[in-house]
């Protein structure tokens, strides 16, 4: 069974996930729970690995060329951060989604709008998360210009009124 079948027969019958295929060789997932679109081009696509996590739910592990590697769930799709200098990587989970951002994004501005003496040490060590999240995200396929655009506006917004 080709790779594509696999992939195609676990998100159209196993998960809530969206899949669209263009031109036969790029697949485009989205996750319904916050709309984020992956685009895999097919021939990147190493290996396709049909796993079981704890509670007995089946996922897929896609492994891909240039050592990336992602997971196919029931919802989401998940990936690994990458590193960020000055991130104490041991600190966040092995497997992120592109969800995580959203909890991110909600401590920041919640950070951002306390009166913390931290605050600045805190935004630091959450920006470098965020960027993690998204560097990764963008490594598999995400694109999350958005997202990049919210942290800068948001970052260059505070750092003005903390002036």
């Amino acid at each position: 069974m080709s790779f594509s079948t696999i992939i195609m027969d676990f998100v159209t019958h196993k998960s809530s996930l969206e899949v669209y295929v263009n031109d036969g060789e790029i697949l485009e997932i989205v996750q319904p729970v916050d709309q984020k679109r992956m685009i895999l081009s097919l021939s990147e696509v190493e290996e396709v690995i049909r796993r079981t996590d704890h509670e007995g739910d089946e996922f897929l592990q896609l492994n891909l060329s240039q050592d990336r590697k992602i997971l196919v769930t029931r919802n989401l799709i998940g990936f690994k951060p990458l590193p960020v200098s000055g991130l104490d990587l041991g600190r966040l989970p092995r497997v992120v989604t592109t969800v995580d951002l959203i909890s991110v994004a909600d401590a920041i501005e919640e950070v951002m709008s306390s009166d913390q003496s931290s605050a600045l040490i805190e935004v630091d060590i959450l920006k470098k998360v965020y960027l993690s999240i998204i560097q990764g995200a963008e490594r598999v396929g995400f694109n999350l210009k958005q997202e990049r655009q919210w942290l800068m506006f948001h970052l260059s917004f505070h750092f003005r009124a903390s002036a």
